[in-house]
C-alpha cells in the first residue's frame, strides 16, 4: 500500500483522465477486508459531501495494472507486489480548486477514516506550487 500511496499524489492517471490541476483528486483507500455493505456506506458518505464532482471505484486489480504500467521501467519496480498487496479505493474528484480545498480543510478525512472499511484518505497536490512546497502536506 505504501507504494501506491506514494505515487497516488503524483500521476497514476492516464493522459485521458482529467488533469488533476483542473479536477483535484482524493484517494480513499479501503481495508483489504472491507465488507460490501461497508464499501457502499463509504461511497454514500463520499457522494454526500458538498463539492464532490465524481467518485470512481478502483479495484485492487485495476490499481495493480496502473502500478505495473507506471513502474515497469523504474528500477524500484518490485515484481513481488501483486494485486493482493494493493487496496481497492475510491478516486474522488472535486468540482474545482475551491471545493477541493474546502473538502481538504474540513473534517472529511477524520470522518471517513473513522468509518469501517477505510484504511486511509490521501489528498493529491492541488497545484504544482503545492507539490513543490515541502512545508505544506495535505496529509501530515
Amino acid at each position: 500500500m505504501a507504494a501506491l500511496i506514494a505515487v497516488s499524489g503524483c500521476s497514476l492517471w492516464s493522459d485521458d483522465d482529467i488533469d488533476p490541476v483542473d479536477k483535484p483528486r482524493i484517494s480513499v483507500f479501503l481495508k483489504q477486508e472491507v465488507a460490501p455493505e461497508e464499501q457502499a456506506a463509504v461511497e454514500r458518505a463520499i457522494r454526500a459531501v458538498d463539492g464532490v464532482d465524481a467518485v470512481v471505484f478502483e479495484s485492487s486489480e485495476q490499481a495493480y495494472e496502473k502500478y505495473r504500467l507506471l513502474m515497469r521501467d523504474d528500477p524500484r519496480f518490485d515484481p513481488a507486489i501483486t494485486a493482493d498487496n494493493l487496496p481497492s479505493s475510491f478516486v474522488v474528484t472535486a468540482k474545482d480548486l475551491t471545493a477541493y480545498r474546502k473538502i481538504r480543510d474540513s473534517s472529511f478525512t477524520a470522518d471517513l477514516e473513522a468509518k469501517a472499511g477505510v484504511a486511509r484518505v490521501v489528498f493529491a497536490c492541488a497545484t504544482m506550487a503545492e507539490c513543490k512546497d515541502t512545508t505544506r502536506s495535505p496529509n501530515p
